[in-house]
């Protein structure tokens, strides 16, 4: 069991150096003298207390790990402090568009409207002079031309950090894979072609050859389905088929994982073994394992399940005893040793986290589901049915168990139907992986002879489909969750972590001295009653008023305003009827235990869901009202079926922008009167030239990318423009004197 404790060790050494890195605590260069002292400090007690037990050899080790971690992480940083040599030194430090050059080195990230490409900077133009850089830069560019690895092109545009937002980090997302500079509305123009490595160029040439085959063997949006299971190419699945899966928890299936790898290496062990001997058939299938992983991508979940079947096979090949468990652990542990922020990456936490489940959790289910069925079916039936149960069920289970929590934590998302279309559609799996591969393989020989086989992956994709679209649809398959309860999942792997620590403990090789088990147990137990007291002491204070005005700006799928008055009062105004979509994004925003609204301003149509919440309606055209007032914050109907809210010195209006016509009797009860603040539409709309000059807004919020009529970008050039990501959510908090944003990520950027 040492390598458990030296990758937990590792880990923790990577976890600390972080922390301190954002405290400045941890430097560029060396740790400060202090870090030093806790460093020494805690070898002192370590020596001290493994001399005590006689096993100094291996508190040393472990503890050597624990500072190489803060070592490893000292040199690759999310953070580093960067020279001009690098183009991360120039992002978001020069005015205006700027013009680089640089080599393409990545497959395209072809999405619907745009392609992103992973460039190699070579130069950057300062004034009128080239200077030589390195680094790579994220550039998004239009979809047409479509340019390819080793293609030398010139790249125009406005050089910038990743953004941040509140509850997703893009800068840190792009950290991970040594990104830290992007371009996003680029012009690229072409200079030469055919440079880079010969073998990437290959790679990649067979990946598209391999994709066109599938799209000629197989319909959509089974052939996009196929792409994905296989190849690892998810950009063809469409958004309403990839939001079925994310809603019914079963994205796993297109997500490249252990199964994946399993077959690879079932495969060549199977076909080299009558060859090569079973031992020296080992190495082909580690060939083909590092190829397929190359093929398909080598993100984090990819390259873990390849390691975890290539430290399998190792053993087999070395005739060494090879325990899952180890080899997880050991996978982990090369990771992070050659990126250490694979530690902060989501599909290596839930792949670690699902395998580990896997582990830990499905002896026990299975022989709790034995001793279940044995009440109920014949002796002779019962080792067929739990044969077909483990796969379909228990081991579905162990997995959910350990990852849902996750889930809930970053996406706010629930799957009340997850376990059972798992249960549906896992059976058919293997025939989509395995007839797949044969039919791509006799595709690439022979045209027809691969949609002959084709046959089979089209069938079980098609169940595939249209089961997961069935249960997507069933009423309640999927709850958006408050923030709160996204928290408390993630408290679920304290104690997980504590448990896990407990069945160490059992193991022949246990991480801590025998004498210590009571107290750390008593720790423990005392940790987990007080957290939830703190948790909840927490979520009271932050909903108690705090003397401020808060407005939430809801995303653009639910065109809506929530304000909280500085005395705790909330008032809705929305734009629209669809109230599941309106129920949905209030939830992260009101405490579990106190839903109620004081006012709902609407269509007609919200009148009676309106009285539900305990809150008394207002049309929001204004009959028979034409103001309300509320706390110090005054809101007045203007055309348009729109409201305008004063509140101090901050005025904006609510809930959204009307259609042109309406704008400009806006534009005529606000000339002269300044706006504070203005939310322009994500879609069917835009600010007006006429609107624009009459109420002068400071500050305007616009959605990512839009595309404005020329007078539109003309008047907004007087303005502070804020960009907002697709299903990004502004909150606003104001004294009535000054103001401020916080931008909240409902919906992540689209990173598939």
């Amino acid at each position: 069991m040492r390598t458990i404790y030296l990758t937990l060790s590792w880990a923790a050494g990577i976890f600390l150096a972080d922390r301190l890195w954002q405290y400045r605590l941890l430097g560029c260069h060396r740790p400060t003298w202090y870090i030093w002292s806790l460093f020494l400090l805690i070898l002192f007690l370590t020596v001290y207390r493994q001399w005590q037990e006689k096993r100094i050899a291996g508190g040393l080790l472990i503890f050597a790990f624990f500072i190489g971690g803060i070592w490893r992480y000292q040199l690759q940083p999310f953070a580093p402090c960067w020279h001009a040599d690098n183009i991360a030194y120039y992002a978001g430090q020069l005015p205006g568009k700027v013009s680089l050059t640089g080599l393409i080195v990545g497959e395209p990230d072809v999405r619907d409207y745009r392609i992103g490409y992973r460039l190699q900077a070579e130069t950057i133009k300062l004034e009128t002079e080239p200077h030589h850089v390195s680094g790579q830069v994220l550039v998004w560019g239009d979809p047409f031309p479509r340019y390819v690895y080793g293609d030398r092109v010139r790249v125009q545009g406005k050089l910038e950090q990743p953004p941040v937002f509140p509850d997703f980090n893009y800068r840190r997302y792009l950290a991970r894979q040594g990104i830290h500079a992007m371009v996003r509305q680029a012009e690229i123009t072409p200079i030469t072609s055919g440079h880079g490595s010969a073998f990437w160029r290959s790679l990649f040439a067979v990946k598209a050859v391999a994709r066109r085959t599938v799209d000629h063997l197989l319909p959509e949006p089974e052939a996009a389905l196929a792409n994905g299971i296989l190849l690892g190419i998810e950009s063809g699945i469409p958004r309403t088929l990839y939001g079925d899966f994310n809603a019914t928890g079963t994205s796993h299936i297109i997500v490249i994982s252990g199964f994946n790898i399993s077959i690879i290496a079932g495969v060549f062990l199977l076909f080299f073994r009558r060859l090569l001997g079973k031992r020296r058939a080992a190495i082909p299938a580690i060939i083909g394992i590092l190829l397929y992983v190359l093929l398909v991508g080598a993100n984090a979940a990819v390259l873990r399940a390849g390691l975890m079947g290539i430290i399998f096979i190792a053993a087999i090949l070395f005739g060494r005893r090879s325990t899952a468990i180890i080899s997880l652990f050991a996978s982990a542990l090369i990771m992070l040793l050659l990126n250490p922020l694979t530690l902060w990456d989501i599909g290596f936490q839930l792949s670690l986290t699902a395998t580990l489940g896997l582990i830990l959790l499905t002896p026990t289910l299975e022989a709790r589901t034995r001793l279940f069925l044995a009440h109920w079916l014949p002796a002779a039936w019962l080792d067929s049915v739990m044969g077909w149960l483990n796969d379909a069920f228990v081991v579905t289970l162990a997995a959910q168990i350990v990852t849902t929590p996750m889930i809930v934590a970053y996406f706010g998302r629930f799957s009340l139907i997850s376990l059972l279309t798992n249960f549906l559609i896992l059976p058919v799996q293997p025939a989509v992986m395995i007839g797949g591969g044969i039919a791509l393989l006799a595709g690439l020989i022979w045209l027809p002879l691969g949609r002959l086989f084709a046959v089979i992956p089209w069938l079980t994709l098609a169940y595939t489909v249209a089961v997961v679209r069935w249960s997507a649809h069933l009423p309640h398959a999927s709850l958006v969750v408050s923030a709160t309860l996204r928290q408390a999942a993630a408290m679920f792997y304290l104690l997980f972590g504590a448990l896990f620590i407990l069945w160490l403990q059992r193991t022949p090789k246990p991480l801590f001295p025998a004498s210590w088990g009571k107290p750390l147990r008593r720790a423990g137990w005392a940790t987990l009653a007080f957290l939830p007291i703190l948790y909840l002491g927490q979520i009271g204070w932050a909903a108690h008023p705090d003397g401020h005005l808060h407005l939430y700006a809801l995303p653009d799928n639910a065109p809506a305003v929530l304000l909280r008055t500085p005395h705790g009062q909330r008032l809705l105004i929305a734009a629209g009827t669809d109230t599941d979509t309106l129920e949905r994004s209030l939830l992260s925003r009101l405490p579990p235990w106190d839903r109620h609204l004081d006012l709902v301003i609407g269509d007609e149509a919200l009148n009676t869901w309106g009285r539900r919440h305990r809150a008394t309606f207002l049309p929001i055209n204004g009959h028979g009202s034409r103001s309300a007032q509320a706390d110090g914050s005054q809101i007045t109907w203007l055309a348009g079926n729109c409201w305008l809210l004063h509140y101090g010195d901050l005025h904006l209006l609510l809930p959204t922008l009307p259609p042109a016509t309406g704008q400009s009797a806006i534009a005529q009860q606000l000339r002269g009167y300044p706006l504070t603040l203005l939310l322009a539409p994500a879609r069917n709309s835009w600010p007006e030239p006429l609107l624009l000059a009459a109420s002068r807004p400071d500050v305007v919020f616009v959605p990512q990318e839009a595309t404005f009529p020329p007078g539109t970008k003309r008047q907004l050039r007087y303005s502070r423009q804020i960009s907002l990501w697709p299903g990004q959510a502004v909150e606003i908090v104001s004294d009535g004197h000054t103001w401020q944003y916080r931008l909240q990520t409902t919906a992540s950027p689209d990173r598939r």
